[in-house]
């Protein structure tokens, strides 16, 4: 804790990319095992025009599901309020990345319901006014507005006057 009562420095974690990624790999993994007992079924008991179609319609399907699992990624945001460092760290399945973001490039923090019935919503921050990263999501609104009350708080010690918005969409 520095003077003021602040922790010196503040994690954020984002996993919400990763349930998608965990259905596609479940189905990655249940519709060729499928296919493949259609396609060794005898002719009588799977009908070729089912397992056609199901197997062309999955491999339509195909790179969708393998982008899904691609892309999935893992936000860490490190907030030092005593050096005034911003870290974004961006874990993929194939590739990482480091970002340091400047403290006066973030124009505003927003939380965003993004249904009419409050399903999910997303804490994000907004930098340089062109681009919107996440930093907390998920359908349990409690949880995501904590961690944008931290966020805020984090901030605020480096940008005192740092505005917040609410939308809902």
């Amino acid at each position: 804790m520095d003077k003021e009562g602040h922790p010196p420095e503040q994690h954020f974690v984002d996993q919400g990319d990763w349930l998608g990624a965990i259905m596609m790999l479940c189905f990655l993994i249940i519709f060729p095992v499928c296919i493949i007992a259609l396609w060794l079924e005898p002719r009588d008991a799977a009908p070729l025009h089912f397992v056609v179609p199901f197997t062309a319609l999955f491999l339509l399907g195909l790179p969708f599901l393998v982008k899904e699992l691609i892309y999935a990624r893992t936000r860490e945001f490190l907030v030092n309020c005593q050096t005034g460092e911003i870290t974004l760290v961006m874990k993929r399945p194939l590739q990482s990345s480091v970002e340091r973001i400047a403290p006066h490039s973030i124009s505003k923090l927003i939380f965003r319901t993004t249904d009419n019935d409050g399903y999910w919503h997303h804490a994000m921050i907004e930098i340089n006014t062109r681009r919107t990263i996440s930093f907390a999501q998920g359908g349990h609104e409690p949880a995501v507005r904590a961690e944008y009350e931290r966020m805020i708080e984090a901030l605020k010690v480096i940008v005192p006057h740092l505005p917040t918005e609410e939308l809902r969409e």
